[in-house]
């Protein structure tokens, strides 16, 4: 603004002019003020002129106040533009002239606002002096809402320093008064704060509460530029939820409000964080060289640092170590130039940061130094931070030989880890999402304590890495307390299979370990430990295995389509795809997506192999090339069509064994085409049976996957000798061992004892979308979803079988009854449909049309995980007769699919395939099945004669490859009480 005499080379006209005018000039001051501020949208630079003309009259007339009111809103405008030193220097002048006048109530408006510039110039400690004179003052005249919005200035000072409780003391005391007052905005910015400190401290649930209460305010009050800064803050908060879409969908809403608004710059802080994750480096890079050409400006020197530390995580996802460390340095030395007014915690990511850089390069030295800083320098309130460097500080142990020092540090982050997963509290979504971003902490502790003997410790560990999202649901359901009594970690591991029969073989997969734990309640916990040692070899024997598995997924997929007889029909379902050869193109890719390789690296035709990966290249080669996975051309087996064997129909008196004997049939002798793939079979085998086969003493062996394990058909592996697992032992999956205590301790009238319901092969006269040639294409239903005519037949076999069953077969199959039948709830559910290879979603038909040309969306005929979830079934048993039903995104939390999502709702065993099933092959197998369901026999004990039963028939469908796709998952049920004589009032 002007300074001194403005006037001072004026001439006689000119005062002459101004003569003429002067009694005119108050009137001519209020009226630029109110056209030029408030009536009509002006640039800052337009605004600023203006007011310099409204200082010179002010000035002329010798008004103070009118001169305060011209700095007032000078210093409004140039708060708003981010020019700190002018705002500051004008609210500064327009204290003085209010001290002068005895205006309080002005001079504590001035230290409000310079309250908030010291805090955003990073200037605490004058930042805090200033709004204690505002709250001071406000207290003296009785003004609450001033008094509120110190207390909130002063939480966010407290805030930024990382003094959570004293920022959410002030907060508290904010929002009281705001509500008091009635001020709407001001209690959003309560909530808002409040919600910022909750989530530095890692209570997310609260956290999102109060964000979504401060928006919900902020929308009400018609604040835009507030409601921005909330979806920025809530798009972090996406983000360290790995909620990525959600994350996107706040900052673009951010955006979008942003633009709106004139003269409010954008987060650019936020957007350039958006570009990085999305890959576009040279967009992020733009807004963060911006973003310091800011900083610069305002002689921001912890915004340049902080800038720096952006620049150089950009730098560090890109592999640029040396430009990222390069950004590092900068952004230490501003913070050192600063002194001591910044937040500690931003200094402590910054030396993780440079720590992560010098362990990537292995200089480990310098980054146990620096591991060191961040540790001393993070407040113990940021839980998520001290876990990463926890972590980071353990693993670098582990690279060093150091073990004990590396089970210290691992088990600190355990412990922050583990305190995030409760602070989760009901957010399912994010624990399933967080721990898919701490598992590799899990792994590393796991595998030091495999090390250092501590047997227990590791498998307690790997246990709690795995299905936790799901454990803690069904205590929930079932109402089942934790057992709060200290225990030692032997005693943990009994309490886990206490009461059971079965062997458990845990599986603990990382990156580099296999570690294979076996126990049972009546044999001590043995681990057998492969690839331990972090080096090439190792990394080539995982993907040996991943290669392997990969291989039978997607050879048995192929083989059970191209050994069709004139009657087949595959219960596959792919919904982007229409013609054959596009379906046969993506069930080779199917097993090559499961198992986690990248999207954009292309794969051979048959076994899904990536062309970008030389080590599954060389483990083919090393392991004798691919020849066992070529298909043959050979013309298909003879199919002996007939009914199960006699021994299978129907019931005796007599309940058999759950296990007779451990005898085996002999292996079939046909041509080379029975015996296609019992070399992929054998070597997994030999990889996952053999080290522990000694310790498999139980009749029933429960496995618990990890990783692209869950994809392993178990119980169709074969020894040396050819003879297959399935027919020695009953073999049955679970998600965990926590999960499996739970089914087995739900109290018996948690789960319905009578009713079946049998979905099967749904029809329907709508039309459906396809896609062809890259289009969107109408499509007739029955054209667009084969006939299951066995799938028919099959629900009445069962009907003949089990006692109290409902079919909804073909037209009556349709979502809305399936869906009500289901809430009704039942003792078993079966469903013979389609199963989308990819998600494991499930057809069933949408309601009828009226007219032949409507169009059914795919939320009509689809039967999804989160449906699925959102039901209590309670049901003893449900079967998913369909393609791929077992399938899903494998994440640490286990396949997130149909199978899981059942026994989330309530069931208590699911058994489901992991590829393509034929529709004539599952009709036999699904007769034998529920026989020997029927005659008493467990569901365990009935899958292993049904396997049996179905090898001794000697005939096509005696491959594995029909019948390997079946596993049971969850707890092992009778069906004994379906055929006890019904009471006249049942609990279900």
């Amino acid at each position: 603004m002007s300074e001194g005499k403005p006037f001072s080379d004026w001439g006689v006209a000119e005062w002459d002019a101004i003569c003429r005018v002067w009694s005119n000039l108050p009137d001519i001051f209020w009226f630029l003020i109110s056209w030029g501020v408030t009536m009509i949208p002006l640039t800052p630079d337009q605004q600023i002129h203006l007011l310099k003309v409204c200082y010179d009259i002010s000035y002329l007339l010798g008004d103070s106040k009118m001169m305060m009111y011209v700095y007032l809103e000078a210093g409004d405008t140039f708060f708003k533009i981010a020019q700190y030193e002018n705002a500051m220097s004008c609210y500064t002048a327009a204290m003085e002239i209010a001290k002068s006048n005895d205006d309080i109530q002005t001079q504590a408006a001035c230290y409000q606002v310079m309250g908030e510039i010291h805090c955003r110039l990073h200037d605490y400690n004058q930042s805090m002096e200033n709004y204690q004179h505002a709250l001071s003052l406000c207290q003296k005249t009785g003004d609450e809402s001033g008094q509120a919005e110190a207390y909130q200035g002063m939480g966010n000072v407290h805030s930024s320093q990382g003094k959570d409780e004293d920022a959410m003391n002030n907060y508290q005391h904010a929002l009281s008064l705001f509500q008091k007052t009635g001020d709407e905005r001001g209690q959003g910015k309560a909530y808002y704060g409040m919600g910022f400190v909750h989530s530095s401290q890692g209570k997310y649930e609260d956290a999102l509460n109060h964000y979504q209460h401060a928006l919900s305010l902020f929308q009400k009050a018609g604040n835009q530029k507030d409601q921005v800064n909330t979806y920025n803050n809530m798009a972090s908060f996406h983000g360290e939820m790995c909620k990525y879409e959600e994350e996107k969908k706040c900052i673009r809403q951010a955006i979008s409000l942003t633009a709106t608004l004139e003269n409010v710059p954008p987060n650019l802080g936020v957007r350039g964080g958006l570009y990085t994750k999305s890959g576009d480096f040279n967009e992020a890079n733009k807004c963060y060289e911006k973003q310091l050409d800011l900083c610069l400006m305002n002689g921001d020197v912890v915004g340049q640092a902080q800038t720096h530390v952006m620049m150089g995580t950009l730098h560090l996802s890109q592999s640029n170590y040396d430009k990222a460390m390069e950004c590092y340095q900068q952004a230490r030395d501003k913070y050192e130039k600063n002194g001591s007014t910044y937040s500690q915690n931003k200094q402590s990511i910054l030396y993780w940061m440079m720590a992560e850089v010098h362990f990537i390069r292995l200089n480990y030295k310098e980054a146990l130094e620096y591991f060191r800083l961040a540790e001393n320098y993070s407040p113990k309130t940021r839980t998520r931070l001290l876990s990463n460097i926890y972590q980071g500080i353990g693993k670098l142990y582990v690279c060093m030989y150091q073990f004990g020092d590396a089970e210290s540090y691992l088990l600190k982050s355990f412990i922050c880890y583990e305190q995030i997963f409760t602070n989760l509290g009901k957010l399912e979504e994010a624990k399933t999402n967080i721990v898919d971003t701490y598992i590799k902490a899990y792994h590393w502790l796991v595998s030091v304590s495999v090390v250092l003997g501590k047997k227990s410790q590791a498998l307690l560990v790997s246990e709690q890495g795995r299905s936790r999202a799901l454990s803690e649901n069904l205590q929930t359901k079932y109402g089942l307390q934790g057992d709060a009594t200290k225990n030692s970690l032997d005693q943990e591991v009994c309490l886990l299979v206490s009461g059971t029969s079965p062997s458990f073989v845990v599986v603990s997969l990382s990156d580099i370990y296999l570690h294979l734990f076996t126990l049972s309640s009546l044999t001590p916990l043995v681990v057998h430990s492969a690839a331990m040692q972090m080096i090439d070899e190792s990394e080539q024997w995982l993907s040996l295995l991943r290669y392997l598995i990969n291989r039978v997924i997607c050879d048995a997929n192929l083989h059970v389509r191209q050994n069709r007889d004139d009657t087949f029909e595959d219960r596959s379902l792919d919904l982007d795809y229409d013609d054959e050869s596009e379906q046969q193109h993506v069930l080779t890719e199917l097993a090559r997506v499961t198992l986690g390789y990248k999207g954009s690296e292309k794969t051979n035709e048959i076994g899904g192999e990536s062309s970008g990966n030389r080590k599954d290249k060389s483990v083919a080669k090393m392991w004798g090339g691919d020849s066992e996975c070529h298909l043959a051309t050979r013309s298909p087996l003879p199919h002996t069509t007939g009914k199960p064997k006699a021994s299978d129909e129907g019931t005796s008196g007599k309940v058999p064994q759950e296990h007779e004997e451990n005898v085996c049939s002999p292996p079939p002798i046909g041509s080379a085409e029975t015996q296609r793939g019992s070399g992929l079979l054998k070597e997994l085998y030999r990889i996952l049976i053999e080290p522990i086969e000694k310790e498999l003493t139980q009749v029933e062996v429960v496995f618990v996957p990890e990783g692209v394990t869950f994809m392993v058909p178990f119980g169709a592996l074969q020894s040396p000798d050819g003879r297959i697992l399935a027919e020695k032992k009953a073999v049955r999956f679970g998600p965990s061992l926590t999960t499996l205590k739970l089914l087995r301790e739900c109290p018996e009238d948690k789960h319905f004892k009578r009713g079946v319901l049998v979905v099967a092969n749904p029809r329907s006269n709508a039309n459906v979308f396809t896609r062809r040639n890259g289009a969107d294409v109408v499509k007739s239903f029955h054209k667009r979803f084969a006939n299951l005519p066995a799938a028919s037949k099959e629900a009445i076999k069962i009907r003949e079988i089990l006692p109290d069953v409902t079919c909804l077969i073909e037209y009556q199959a349709t979502k809305n009854a399936v869906m009500q039948s289901l809430k009704k709830g039942v003792g078993v559910i079966h469903i013979a449909s389609h199963g989308d290879s990819q998600t494991g979603e499930i057809l069933v038909a949408p309601e009828p049309r009226m007219d032949k040309h409507d169009i059914a969306e795919k939320e009509e005929y689809l039967l999804t995980m989160k449906e699925i979830s959102s039901c209590q079934i309670n049901a003893s048993l449900v079967v998913l007769s369909c393609c791929h039903s077992g399938r899903g995104q494998i994440r640490a939390e286990g396949v997130m699919g149909l199978a899981r999502a059942f026994l989330a709702a309530g069931a208590r065993s699911v058994l489901a395939t992991l590829w393509t099933i034929g529709d004539n092959a599952t009709l036999e197998f699904m007769e034998r099945f529920y026989r020997h369901l029927a005659s008493g026999l467990s569901t365990s004990a009935s899958l292993k004669r049904t396997i049996r039963d179905t090898i001794s028939m000697n005939d096509k469908y005696s491959h594995p490859y029909y019948w390997g796709a079946f596993v049971l998952v969850g707890d092992d049920v009778t069906l004994r009480v379906f055929f006890e004589k019904v009471p006249s009032r049942v609990r279900p």
